[in-house]
């Protein structure tokens, strides 16, 4: 969807219907909902409830440049259908 450097932050996109089907990777989540850069949008959006899955609808992009502690690094959990996978060990 984005390239590597795409000035993203800010942008809206929009998630259609079927993301629900995807099968890409989500990684966080937590109570503060935050996911890593590699997760897809559009599931991550559905995991946080920011999206119904069945309806689709835009999300905005609010990217973040601050290192997490260690305590504050979410893990996995299951919302809305969609199951977040721990970070990856070597996530910014």
């Amino acid at each position: 969807m984005f390239a590597e450097g795409d000035k993203i932050n800010g942008e809206r996109v929009y998630c259609n219907r079927y993301c629900l089907s995807d099968k890409t990777k989500v990684f966080g989540g937590g109570k503060n909902y935050i996911y890593t850069k590699d997760s897809s949008i559009c599931r991550a959006a559905i995991h946080s409830d920011l999206i119904k899955p069945n309806t689709g609808g835009f999300v905005k992009i609010n990217l973040s440049e601050n290192k997490l502690d260690k305590d504050d690094i979410p893990n996995k959990s299951e919302l809305n259908s969609i199951k977040s996978e721990d970070f990856p060990p070597d996530s910014d």
